[in-house]
């Protein structure tokens, strides 16, 4: 490979960015299919790069990076420029494609030069990678695998009383799940590193010809004729790359590759870490040195465990009839089920290669080997030796810290799925306890009901409240340093006892914790240490374990009269009041407290991640700044927690930038998927913005969202919006924002926020996990928007709740099973049969069964599904109100929805857990099977129940509406129309866009414009908004002089005239459109496909993408 490096001087009193020698230089690497990397003072802002800001000429310079397909380097936002007024990153490495990839060690040194700007260092490969084996285990062949575990398996049914019992078992059992894996999903080659899809037979027959007429050149002379074939062969190499990309991002057609992508393309890190620096300012110098700093950093005081040596044991003893019979109680199938299916089948797996498909289906055979491991592990506390061992990866912390840090990145946890399974059931058995001993209210995090919204919503209701009441709030915003990895056993132990967690389950949490064996693979280099404290960052009780030390900390301060907001090891403590005097004193005092909580869990309270705030809306805050061990605090104008960013007014200038900065950074990520005629479908770019790129800007949106009220915050906004348009319908740079919102159906981004932030104030309403002031804000922001409020007031959702025990069948039958008729029935077993109906708008139900007919309505606010449930549930109440005892009781629904639901482990709807618990009363006493039954199949009791249910949907209910609790699908389909009421009112009142409203419906037509292909999707944006390559449209941009209609030679060639009353066109104007002459509004409703095939037919088509 042949490489240009180069450094660029960008001049600050130049306006043009790049200046004309690197364009020319990038072009001419270009050309010569040489990469490049270049090292740029560019003078420009941007936050891409890591910059506090972005300016014009960071605009500039990131439009020309994107278009050129180049690539950034730096990493992390560690400024290059330092002087004594100011620091800010200044300097950029830009390189080709095909040279990002094998760059690493990207950083900032701490080198001391004469220079105002510091040194970055980087090191390169052009090294090829050996050629690997591996497995693709989303190609397992199931039925294989399943054939071969059940032979795998034999002969394990065996006891399990003492460690080695369970060693042995646990050995056996995970060898022949991965025997099984291995002989049913085979290896498969990986290729080398240096190979590309794009290399092709004549890209190899051009670069021979080539290399040939270069050495007869150099003999005889005949350089014209090897010049010619080296041009050829760069095309050929340039076109056979922007082919492959462009078919490569055109052939996304699933959700999940586009997402995987863009996480790709818009990573902070490179895909491994090197060159960390010491606690003394040196750098590492090797692969080893670099894992060890790892390893020491974030599994302090750990043991090294030298190659071959396992963990010592711990003290046990044989299990008690009563602890085993205990532990039965506890891993019941059903929860072993639920346990193993909440994982995502792929996810990476532990030290034993165990990844969650393979437990799942296996389920069936593996489950009581399961269980059996799971009782014996619990009653003696002790772990077998092939769940101890940790796998751990370390992964770059989001916000931009240090790549160069060891603590800037995260030791994610890989332990084994089967240890999982068993943590998350002891996990579930935790809450249910903290049910009875309920962790401090202060607390937000992992507990149901509590998230990041309801812990910023308590906060700012807090500092919203001094500020309305003309007082100061004094906010200490505290992360307790390395909490997860420094966290003592004996904390966790004591504070479990507190708490009243029973002794067996603290024991096996401590046989856990202290068993476990983490090691960490770099290159050929491994390190195995046996970790002496803390919690693994990955495992399923960690979260749990930290919360019951934390409940120490915020009773305390609770109890000394501080109003906390807890989420795990963030802290934020506020203090409110009148006079800054007192204020100061009692931040002391609560720091000090901390502090003291602190010293005696072993853990640190680092100043440097102290933030002290005065909220205020005074000119000048007298309050006075604490300290921490002897560090005087810097009282700070914000601080940015959980994400948001609070200033001292609480004006959200701040927050509202940054959110908009940080979306900006992950559009242009998704930008270099799409350009203006190939790159992924629009109807993939599409979901990229709604589904990754607008939730970035729209977080927390119920704390802030009375910001986007101002129009400069509506500015930002519409501006960010305005790049996803461009980039999902290629149109040109003057297409007006407001037509191409309507066309793709998207609200603008403050509207969008606004529904956010409604939708996020009824969720936190219906947690109630908030204090009285947070929840009268909430319902302000509710009846803010006018929304209709029945679905807030009378909802059927409910905080979720867990249901193990199903003292009843539940039987879905096939298709076929049922297309020869009736299945045949026991003797003596009741047949009732249920069904719901939806007619114009109104549902209703039917029941019947032995000497029963039953037909409700149910108005216009119940869904089918409500209704299939309820029908179940009043057939059960018919049967216990008459008494039915000792029955075999068959309940046929044509809904396996609605089975499935009642069925289930978890349950947020108020309806199917009454219908459930209906189901259980009548259980106590009878057999009962739910059947699927298929629907209109002529199933004599299903089409008997089918006619009663449409009778009550055609039946007018009495009483007021609604019947039911309202589900949150109506709630959702009440702000969409809201949303689009509103959204139509800000498009007719947009200034100007004169032609885009006559000929755009303001309902848009986003469904047919996002099946289009991208050159389509181009030209009817263009067309339909009057921002294209037309001749008028050019002349008004001053690109030509000509504005004559080039059909007919008669009126201004104008889109409006082209489509409408262009005489040249008649014909076939009528042929597509319907008429030869037509008005603007009619091509509102004319099909998609008829305009299309319009310009075509024209002769102009070509015209709108040149």
């Amino acid at each position: 490979m042949r490489a240009v490096f180069a450094s660029a001087y960008f001049a600050g009193d130049v306006q043009e960015v790049p200046p004309e020698d690197v364009c020319r230089l990038v072009s001419y690497c270009v050309n010569n299919n040489l990469q490049f990397v270049i090292g740029c003072d560019a003078n420009a802002h941007n936050v891409v790069w890591g910059s506090t800001d972005t300016n014009t000429r960071g605009e500039e310079l990131l439009n020309y990076i994107y278009s050129n397909r180049l690539e950034i380097l730096n990493r992390g936002n560690i400024p290059t420029f330092v002087t004594r007024a100011r620091s800010e990153v200044l300097d950029i490495t830009l390189s080709s494609r095909n040279v990002a990839g094998r760059v690493w060690g990207w950083h900032v040194t701490d080198e001391v030069l004469s220079s105002d700007h510091r040194l970055i260092s980087f090191k390169i490969s052009f090294g090829r990678g050996e050629i690997s084996t591996f497995r693709v285990s989303k190609n397992t062949d199931w039925p294989t695998y399943q054939e071969i575990l059940n032979t795998e398996i034999e002969g394990l049914d065996r006891a399990c009383n003492t460690p080695a019992e369970a060693d042995s078992l646990a050995d056996d059992l995970m060898n022949g799940i991965i025997r099984a894996y291995e002989a049913s999903c085979p290896l498969v080659s990986g290729a080398r590193r240096g190979s590309v899809p794009w290399w092709s037979c004549e890209l190899e027959n051009l670069r021979i010809r080539t290399r040939k007429l270069f050495n007869r050149a150099k003999n005889g002379g005949d350089w014209d004729t090897y010049k010619r074939s080296l041009t050829a062969y760069n095309k050929a190499l340039r076109k056979a790359r922007r082919s492959s990309w462009r078919n490569f991002c055109g052939g996304l057609e699933d959700v999940s590759a586009a997402s995987k992508l863009q996480k790709v393309l818009s990573r902070e890190g490179p895909g491994h870490i090197s060159l960390l620096e010491r606690a003394d300012g040196s750098f590492t110098t090797s692969t080893q040195e670099t894992l060890e700093v790892l390893m020491e950093t974030h599994f302090p005081g750990s043991t090294v465990l030298p190659s071959g040596v396992s963990t010592p044991e711990s003290d046990f003893s044989i299990p008690h009839r009563r602890e085993l019979g205990r532990s039965r109680t506890i891993f019941t199938p059903e929860r072993v089920k639920w346990a193993i299916n909440s994982f995502k089948p792929f996810k990476s797996p532990g030290g034993d290669g165990v990844f969650p498909a393979l437990l799942q289906r296996g389920l069936e055979v593996l489950s009581p080997l399961l269980i059996r491991l799971f009782c014996a592990s619990y009653a003696m506390a002790y772990i077998p030796r092939a769940w101890r061992r940790v796998r751990v990866v370390f992964i770059p912390k989001a916000g931009g810290q240090p790549r160069s840090s060891a603590k800037g990145y995260r030791p994610i946890s890989l332990m084994s799925f089967v240890l999982k399974t068993m943590e998350k059931i002891l996990g579930h058995l935790l809450k249910e306890h903290f049910q009875l001993s309920p962790l401090n209210k202060a607390q937000h995090a992992y507990l149901k009901g509590r998230s990041t919204e309801t812990a910023l919503v308590e906060v700012t209701a807090l500092i919203g409240k001094a500020l309305e009441e003309k007082e100061s709030a004094v906010g200490c915003f505290l992360d307790i340093g390395g909490a997860f990895d420094n966290t003592s056993y004996a904390s966790i132990r004591n504070a479990a006892h507190k708490k009243g967690v029973s002794p067996p389950t603290i024991r096996w949490i401590m046989a856990m914790l202290s068993s476990r064996e983490v090691f960490s693979e770099m290159g050929d280099y491994r390190v195995t240490v046996l970790a002496n404290c803390g919690c693994p960052q990955g495992g399923v009780l960690s979260p749990l374990l930290w919360l019951l030390v934390a409940d120490g900390l915020l009773t305390l301060l609770v109890e000394q009269g501080f109003e906390v907001v807890g989420y795990a090891d963030d802290l934020a403590v506020i203090i409110r009041g009148r006079f800054d005097s007192t204020l100061s004193e009692r931040v002391q005092v609560g720091l000090d407290l901390i502090q003291r909580w602190c010293d005696g869990e072993g853990l640190t309270l680092n100043p440097r991640k102290t933030t002290v705030v005065s909220f205020t809306r005074k000119r000048r805050s007298n309050v006075v700044a604490p300290t921490i061990q002897g560090t005087t605090l810097v009282l700070s104008e914000q601080v940015k927690y959980l994400g948001v960013i609070l200033d001292r007014k609480l004006t959200w200038k701040p927050q509202t930038r940054h959110a908009v900065q940080k979306a900006t950074k992950a559009m242009w990520a998704c930008r270099r998927l799409m350009g203006k005629t190939w790159g992924i479908s629009p109807r993939m770019a599409h979901w990229l913005y709604t589904a990754v790129v607008r939730p970035i800007v729209s977080y927390a949106a119920l704390v802030w969202w009375r910001a986007t009220n101002q129009q400069t915050v509506q500015a930002q906004l519409g501006t960010l919006q305005r790049q996803a348009c461009l980039g999902i319908t290629g149109a040109i740079r003057t297409c007006p924002t407001a037509s191409m919102e309507v066309l793709l159906g998207l609200p603008p981004l403050h509207i969008h926020i606004w529904r956010c932030a409604y939708l996020g104030a009824v969720r936190v309403r219906w947690s109630e996990m908030v204090g009285s002031f947070a929840t009268r804000r909430l319902q302000d922001t509710i009846q803010h928007f006018g929304i209709d409020s029945a679905g807030v007031l009378i909802s059927d959702v409910m905080p979720e709740k867990m249901n193990f025990r199903l003292p009843f069948k539940v039987a879905i039958p096939s298709r076929e099973r049922w297309r020869g008729g009736d299945l045949p029935l026991a003797a003596g077993v009741q047949a009732w049969y249920t069904d719901g109906s939806v007619i114009g708008g109104r549902t209703g139900l039917g029941v019947t069964g032995p000497r029963f007919s039953l037909a409700l309505p149910l108005g216009s606010c119940a869904t089918i599904f409500q209704a299939e449930v309820l029908a179940i549930d009043i057939c059960a109440q018919e049967l216990l109100r008459r008494g039915t005892k000792n029955a075999r009781i068959c309940i046929f629904s044509d809904s396996q929805a609605a089975l499935k639901a009642i069925s289930a482990f978890s349950h947020k709807s108020r309806l199917t857990w009454d219908c459930l618990n209906t189901l259980k009363a009548l259980a106590r006493d009878n057999r009962i099977t739910l059947t699927w039954v298929l629907g209109h199949a002529g199933i004599k009791g299903n089409e008997k129940a089918d006619s009663l249910a449409k009778l009550g949907a055609e039946s007018l209910p009495t009483g007021p509406e609604p019947f039911l609790g309202l589900p949150k699908s109506y709630l959702e389909r009440k702000v969409d129309e809201w949303v689009n009421t509103t959204k139509t009112s800000h498009w007719l009142r947009c200034p100007g866009l004169r032609q885009s409203k006559r000929l755009i419906s303001p309902q848009g037509r986003a469904r047919d414009m996002l099946s289009l292909s991208r050159i389509n999707i181009r030209v009817l944006t263009g067309v339909l908004t009057g921002h294209c390559l037309l001749r008028y449209h050019l002349n008004k941009m001053g690109l030509g002089e000509i504005t004559e209609c080039r059909l007919c030679g008669g009126g201004e060639e104008t889109a409006e005239h082209l489509l409408c009353d262009c005489p040249a066109a008649a014909y076939a104007r009528f042929r597509h459109l319907g008429s030869g002459l037509l008005q603007p509004e009619a091509l509102q409703r004319a099909a998609t496909k008829n305009i299309l095939a319009f310009l075509k037919e024209v002769g102009v088509f070509e015209v709108f993408f040149q």
